[in-house]
């Protein structure tokens, strides 16, 4: 690769930092507002389009995650040093060791200031990433937004196939996949009853809707970045000159985004009465667009345009590299800190309510940054130390069978397991994988040996 062509390559990441930085903190007003705003006060609907439009960036996280993963086997394939084996293994140690983390500080914290308690299956379903199954009763495990995770685990499960069929059928699978994301937003109300019709008369078990709908449009956002980034593998970037000088492209995406915006705009009025506090669903039409269409729609077209628009503004992108690069702690922690910042809010009595937003919602953002810095200074240590991976892909794996039994337990109406019985369950699981990396272990290291 030339000296050149580096340059642009790093300028493309640089930009997906800034759009990745801001997706971390767009997060953290959608939570912010849903754990103290929806409490304290009347929304109006402008200001709720401008918390809801932080939901954008989940979107947005997916495209991006489809579209970096896909690009990263496509270049190892073309070198030659591809591996499922090595790439699964590079996302358990980039996960679980935080996760883990996150989610037993998670745990204490509101027992501490809540008293909010949950049973050992929850607690290592939730540290599994597994706890957000629709059927599970108890899909908000500790902290709910960890759905995020069951969300991105399950499209790691699926990459390699949806990897194969795209790159044997790519155009085939461009128009297969714009069909059925067409089909899915005029039909979604009838996908819907259709699911929880299979589930209720076929196994007996209810479909949490609401959730179900919550995390089913994301794939679509996932396999449209997987397409995005086969293309861009597929295309040298210096020279079809894809992110630069493309003014006409730059000015239909933007064009395009504010109608969208505009648009949201538009449903949201159909879903908000007036004199009401919250977000109260009035109009299913409406609530299923921003869902299927309006969401998803301008979670892909930010992604391009920032990419398109910042690929070569090294001081904007240089502000975001941090946050960037943390955006999974990021999510992870300001649960923590949304947490205190409502303890010591709804505690104070004389508080006035314009204080909450001048005071609360700056603090959130600087404490949170603060918080997750640490811990990705620490996932980057742990990625860097061969010699402790082994024992965090054998807890990964271990806590992965385990949610995946559990589930199934509750799916098939065996009995819910008690503390008791869940630590056994998963200490013979732990045990179990041990056991079977060590018999991997000797019988492959003579074969590599010899």
């Amino acid at each position: 690769m030339s000296k050149e062509d580096s340059i642009i390559g790093e300028g493309f990441s640089q930009g997906a930092n800034l759009l990745k930085g801001i997706v971390g903190w767009g997060c953290i007003p959608v939570h912010w507002y849903y754990g103290l705003f929806f409490i304290s006060f009347n929304v109006n609907v402008l200001l709720l389009f401008f918390i809801e439009i932080g939901k954008v960036g989940f979107e947005a996280m997916m495209f991006l995650s489809g579209m970096f993963l896909t690009m990263g086997v496509f270049r190892a394939e073309k070198s030659e040093t591809h591996s499922w084996k090595s790439w699964y293994k590079k996302r358990l140690v980039r996960i679980y060791p935080i996760l883990i983390i996150a989610s037993l500080a998670n745990l204490y914290f509101f027992f501490f200031f809540f008293n909010v308690e949950h049973d050992m299956n929850t607690i290592l379903l939730c540290l599994s990433g597994l706890q957000s199954i629709p059927i599970n009763p108890d899909y908000w495990g500790i902290v709910s937004h960890y759905w995020f995770f069951t969300l991105m685990l399950s499209c790691y499960l699926f990459f390699p196939f949806f990897y194969y069929l795209i790159k044997k059928r790519f155009k085939l699978m461009v128009v297969v996949s714009i069909v059925l994301y067409v089909c899915f937003i005029v039909f979604f109300d009838t996908f819907n009853s259709f699911s929880q019709y299979i589930m209720y008369e076929w196994f007996g078990n209810e479909l949490n809707l609401w959730w179900y709908s919550l995390l089913t449009p994301r794939y679509f956002s996932f396999f449209f970045g997987m397409l995005y980034g086969f293309w861009i593998g597929q295309h040298d970037i210096k020279k079809n000159n894809i992110f630069q000088n493309r003014i006409k492209i730059k000015l239909i995406l933007l064009i395009s985004l504010i109608i969208l915006f505009i648009l949201h705009l538009y449903f949201l009025s159909f879903l908000l009465p007036r004199g009401t506090r919250g977000y109260v669903t009035q109009n299913i039409f409406y609530s299923n667009l921003t869902k299927t269409f309006t969401f998803p729609s301008m979670g892909v077209l930010l992604t391009i345009l920032t990419l398109m628009i910042f690929n070569k503004k090294p001081r904007v992108n240089k502000i975001f590299e941090i946050p960037g690069k943390e955006v999974f702690e990021i999510i992870l922690f300001h649960s923590i800190i949304l947490g205190l910042n409502s303890y010591i809010i709804l505690s104070i009595a004389t508080i006035k309510k314009a204080d909450v937003w001048f005071i609360s919602f700056p603090l959130v953002f600087i404490l949170s940054f603060l918080l997750a810095f640490p811990f990705y200074r620490l996932g980057e240590w742990i990625k860097n130390k061969k010699n402790i991976q082994s024992t965090i892909i054998i807890i990964a794996i271990s806590l992965i069978i385990y949610g995946i039994i559990s589930n199934l337990l509750f799916f098939f109406h065996i009995p819910e397991l008690n503390d008791f019985s869940s630590i056994i369950l998963f200490d013979s699981i732990l045990i179990f994988v041990v056991m079977s990396s060590i018999l991997y272990l000797k019988f492959t290291i003579p074969k590599i040996l010899i």
